[in-house]
């Protein structure tokens, strides 16, 4: 299966101290049959939330103030930041099965080890609610932990000023009323992300 993806995401922030950012977002997946031949479903989502980051230059100062900087400034190498990430909001698609109201929550850690590489940390859980799942009331409640491996080299910055390589490993379990949607996931592999900032 094939597959697009797009998100517009709006934040309210000075752009200094992040330690809490109210936004509003939407996304739009669209999956096709191989190779891009004919559509088969669409997710729309969207959803309103809140951020808090904070980050540590001085490691030994950790976690006192003094060692306090702002959250998007990390990226010295001995950087340590935490980022804490809540939404809600509700999925529609074209077909009713897959439309749900969904809320989640996330913690990520960063540890910057280089100019160029960085190791992030992260668990969250989400939960979903289906009105009409084939005709079913249905509950998901999906926890998830991964480790990423991050490259950032000054070729691809100059390309894409946010643009990074990572290697990633990210585990899924689902608990679900419906028997046969119990389920865990393993993944392994790269990622490339071309990203930009206005």
């Amino acid at each position: 299966m094939d597959g697009l993806h797009s998100s517009f995401k709006i934040a309210k922030t000075d752009g200094k101290w992040e330690y809490f950012v109210p936004y509003a977002s939407i996304s739009n997946e669209m999956f096709f049959l191989p190779t891009f031949k004919q559509a088969d479903i669409t997710y729309n989502d969207i959803m309103a939330g809140f951020y808090s980051g904070i980050a540590w230059r001085d490691k030994t100062l950790i976690p006192y103030v003094d060692a306090l900087i702002p959250y998007s400034e990390a990226s010295e190498p001995g950087d340590v930041s935490v980022y804490f990430d809540v939404r809600f909001g509700r999925r529609m698609s074209d077909s009713t099965n897959y439309q749900n109201t969904f809320a989640s929550g996330k913690v990520t850690a960063a540890y910057f080890i280089s100019d160029d590489w960085r190791m992030e940390a992260n668990a969250s859980i989400r939960g979903r609610w289906y009105e009409d799942y084939n005709g079913e009331k249905r509950t998901d409640i999906r926890p998830s932990a991964s480790l990423a491996l991050t490259w950032t080299p000054d070729w691809l910055k100059k390309i894409v000023k946010r643009g990074e390589l990572s290697l990633n490993l990210e585990y899924y379990r689902n608990y679900s009323n419906i028997i046969d949607k119990n389920y865990a996931i393993w993944e392994l592999g790269p990622t490339l992300s071309l990203r930009t900032k206005f």
